[in-house]
């Protein structure tokens, strides 16, 4: 059979099942890079957008903030993309209400502390008034939450008016709060129940975060300005595109294996050709 599969014939169609193989094994690691999301992601950050451009009341969130758009710069590249970061500006109104305490809230330098978040009016383009929760700063210890929080209510320090820079980020799962008083999730739903309103306005499903100092009086009560890292996208699998990986790997493996199934059968048919003559 060897003496067979070194013929010229048999040469010539094995290199052409090694190219077709080649060419089935490239497609397959192509369709692999796809499937596991090995796609080139840079963040970008835009200009500010209004609150209200990415975001309305009485409406469920829907991750406007983040946005990814592809971007094909050159054949074979298309799975660059650039992830839209949105920074957030809305007119808000932090007015005199008691601060909430939300524990287990991590900066980026890895700290874990305390969010200081108070109810708020936000000033929409029609000139009415809409409910939102703003997150706004950050404390490394209970005690000094608790202290900021009894500044702002026994002084009404808050009823400060502005222009506000920060991320909009959606509501959490409400939880049992714990029994220091302070809650274990940041839920809007949760806490709207507990302000009093004295009339019924729409609100927001998400909350507001301060995330950039400016001039609030954050330092007065003695919070750190809160630190939010890009949103993990993530790399979800892509399971087409890895059924289409295995499919091109195993057509590779069968382009081999027809090469050698032909060349058995042929050297099957010779052998049976050279019995049957030397029986005659």
């Amino acid at each position: 059979m060897l003496r067979l599969a070194l013929t010229a014939k048999w040469m010539s169609g094995l290199l052409l099942a090694l190219l077709l193989a080649s060419a089935f094994a490239f497609l397959g690691q192509w369709q692999l890079g796809r499937a596991v999301g090995t796609e080139t992601k840079k963040v970008t950050a835009t200009d500010f957008v209004s609150l209200e451009s990415i975001a309305k009341p009485n409406q469920p969130f829907d991750f406007a903030e983040v946005s990814e758009v592809s971007k094909v710069s050159k054949v074979g590249d298309v799975n660059k993309k650039t992830v839209m970061l949105h920074r957030v500006r809305a007119d808000i109104n932090l007015y005199e209400a008691k601060p909430f305490v939300v524990a287990d809230r991590i900066q980026l330098d890895g700290r874990v502390g305390y969010w200081l978040v108070q109810p708020a009016h936000v000033k929409l383009a029609n000139g009415s008034l809409a409910q939102i929760f703003v997150a706004r700063g950050w404390a490394k210890d209970l005690a000094s939450a608790q202290a900021a929080s009894a500044k702002i209510a026994s002084t009404g320090f808050t009823d400060w008016f502005g222009n506000f820079v920060g991320r909009y980020q959606p509501g959490e799962a409400p939880m049992k709060a714990n029994a220091d008083g302070t809650f274990a999730s940041f839920s809007p739903a949760q806490l709207i129940n507990l302000i009093g309103a004295d009339e019924p306005l729409p609100s927001y499903s998400g909350f507001f975060v301060i995330d950039e100092a400016d001039g609030s009086g954050d330092a007065q009560l003695g919070l750190e300005t809160i630190t939010m890292g890009v949103p993990d996208l993530g790399n979800p699998i892509n399971w087409l595109s890895a059924f289409y990986a295995i499919e091109w790997t195993v057509f590779a493996g069968f382009a081999v294996f027809m090469w050698w199934r032909l060349l058995a059968d042929a050297f099957a048919i010779s052998k049976s050709g050279l019995e049957a003559e030397h029986q005659q």
